[in-house]
């Protein structure tokens, strides 16, 4: 999906949602103390819901105003003791591979602050070649599961499929 392109089978009039989780239960990335953490995904009809929707959640969460001119957002919770640590907002119009790959980041960085891995670890300046240390590969898998993850559950939605909200 390239920008500007949607996909016909979301709902027009409610809102797709579903899950990605940072950790798998056993592999490369194991959740620590069992917990694997998650981010609701919410896929929204258009814009003027997604922003309704992003009003009312800072609001009750007490996060700062700011710009709503936004076409798509994450939200992580850093104190959040649930392994529900955050939301990725999008609309039908905003879905393509950048986009996903950019909150994707986001929620991943978020992840990695929540667990403890250290940022400088994670991105580095390059001082020639040098292998990749296990934060960075722990980070980019992270990463990469999160949008395979989201891309493989926005595929299975079809018109019936999937929790929706009025």
């Amino acid at each position: 999906l390239g920008a500007g392109l949607t996909v016909s089978f979301l709902s027009k009039s409610h809102v797709s949602t579903f899950r990605v989780y940072c950790e798998k239960s056993s592999g490369f990335v194991r959740p620590a103390g069992g917990i694997r953490h998650y981010f609701t995904v919410h896929v929204f009809p258009n814009r003027p819901a997604m922003h309704t929707f992003w009003r009312m959640k800072r609001k009750r969460i007490g996060v700062p105003s700011r710009a709503e001119d936004f076409i798509a957002i994450t939200c992580v919770w850093n104190a959040s003791p649930s392994p529900l640590i955050g939301q990725l907002l999008f609309t039908r119009e905003s879905i393509n591979f950048g986009t996903v790959s950019h909150e994707a980041t986001h929620a991943a960085i978020g992840w990695a602050s929540i667990i403890g891995l250290k940022p400088s670890k994670v991105i580095s300046p390059l001082q020639g070649y040098m292998n990749a240390s296990r934060s960075e590969e722990q980070f980019c898998w992270v990463q990469g599961y999160l949008v395979s993850q989201f891309w493989n559950r926005f595929y299975q939605l079809g018109p019936d499929k999937g929790r929706r909200r009025s």
